[in-house]
């Protein structure tokens, strides 16, 4: 293998996927507050955030089948290239006819089915770019991307909306997708691959798309492993949602009546904690095995999820903005360190374990089951934390974590053992 190739495609990564990801995020926060100034509806708001997410739990299973039957480069390259071609078209029409809201809607829409299937592609071609002993390291870039983007998106989507006219926005957007696909263009795809697309092609024929899904689930009831791994992904995902991301905001809106200045110097703890727990992730997985990495680290996330509620237990933590400050933005900060340390180790597990020509279809189903979970939980733990203590609520998910999690350490000491 080429080295100069290797770095090539991680430089050549990191530009496409930066551009990629900020440019989303960036629209994201922005158009929102748009919607907000012209309609004035929350409502209005949140149908835009709606039409952000349908995409991804509607076409994700399909977009896995997608991903693995066509060649990966031009599905990435053409999704970026539709969205830039979007947001392009968008200026234009803005030039003869008024952005209106149904316009945003269908723009929003478009713009992440591009994304979704770019999305899955991306993680699915990650192992074809670079050696497996470099794979945690492109996992580890991607997380701070993501995690940057989310912790930089509010402060430029808001800087964004305030000095700059909309159109000129959309017309940098659309230019910037045109960048990305640019240096998308230049990665060598095929550094580490040994997928055919000769077969490729010739499944393309043989099979529908819900046949190619059914083969997937197939292949996924086949790998025990994997099934595990996803369990526990699921199980985590269901426990942070429930014991922290609905009744922790509640928590300090309308418990504790934190300043809207303090809630967002809390809630920026936790991309700066993304960001050092990808930094750290690969010196730590050199040191400790996988298996027993994974099981510590998720019986100490549900020991986190479990301190938001402590406060309950000690009321001196709540009793001056400093205390408040400190204690949750800690807490914020170490559950953002945790997840990357839990994330990073996750996907490049499932990336390594699964076939090639597998990939896509394997993390568009856990992409789904998560979208989907998500929401259910969301309604729950929202239903729940208004009828009892809300700090009674992280307490107990964490406990619930801590009983699932160990009696999960099967999955976690036997399973996986094969690559300590």
């Amino acid at each position: 293998m080429n080295i100069n190739h290797e770095s090539s495609n991680i430089v050549l990564y990191t530009i496409g996927s930066l551009i990629s990801h900020f440019g989303s995020a960036i629209y994201a926060f922005a158009i929102g507050l748009y919607v907000l100034k012209i309609t004035g509806s929350s409502l209005s708001f949140a149908t835009t955030l709606a039409f952000g997410v349908i995409p991804v739990i509607l076409l994700s299973p399909f977009a896995g089948v997608i991903v693995d039957r066509f060649n990966r480069k031009k599905i990435i390259i053409s999704m970026d290239l539709a969205n830039g071609a979007l947001f392009l078209g968008l200026f234009v029409f803005m030039q003869a006819y008024s952005l209106n809201l149904w316009t945003i809607y269908l723009t929003t829409f478009l713009s992440n089915v591009f994304v979704t299937f770019f999305g899955i592609c991306f993680i699915a071609v990650k192992p074809q770019l670079v050696s497996k002993e470099k794979l945690t390291t492109l996992n580890s870039i991607s997380q701070i991307i993501t995690a940057s983007s989310g912790l930089l998106a509010p402060m430029l989507g808001g800087l964004v909306f305030a000095f700059i006219d909309i159109k000129l926005f959309i017309l940098l957007n659309g230019v910037s997708f045109i960048i990305s696909t640019i240096c998308e263009m230049f990665i060598d795809y095929k550094y580490n691959t040994q997928r055919s697309e000769s077969e490729s092609k010739r499944t393309l024929t043989a099979r529908s798309v819900l046949q190619s899904l059914k083969e997937g689930l197939d292949y996924l009831r086949g790998k025990p492993i994997l099934i595990g791994i996803i369990q526990i992904f699921v199980v985590f995902n269901i426990i942070y949602a429930m014991g922290i991301q609905v009744p922790l905001p509640y928590i300090l809106n309308n418990i504790l009546s934190v300043s809207s200045e303090t809630y967002g110097l809390i809630n920026s703890m936790l991309p700066l904690g993304l960001v050092l727990g990808a930094a750290l992730v690969g010196k730590i997985t050199k040191k400790i095995a996988f298996r027993k990495l994974l099981y510590t680290l998720t019986i100490v996330a549900a020991t986190i999820v479990t301190l938001a509620g402590s406060a309950t237990i000690f009321p001196a933590i709540n009793q001056t903005t400093m205390t408040i400050t400190i204690f949750y933005g800690s807490l914020m900060g170490i559950i953002g360190c945790t997840l990357t340390l839990i994330d990073v180790p996750l996907m490049t597990f499932l990336q390594t374990e699964t076939d090639e020509n597998y990939l896509g279809r394997v993390f568009s189903i856990v992409l789904t089951i998560a979208k989907a979970v998500n929401p259910i939980a969301y309604i729950v733990a929202g239903l729940i934390v208004e009828q009892i203590n809300p700090f009674l609520m992280p307490i107990i998910m964490g406990l619930i974590g801590m009983v699932i999690f160990y009696n999960l350490r099967g999955v976690l000491l036997q399973q996986t053992r094969h690559i300590a």
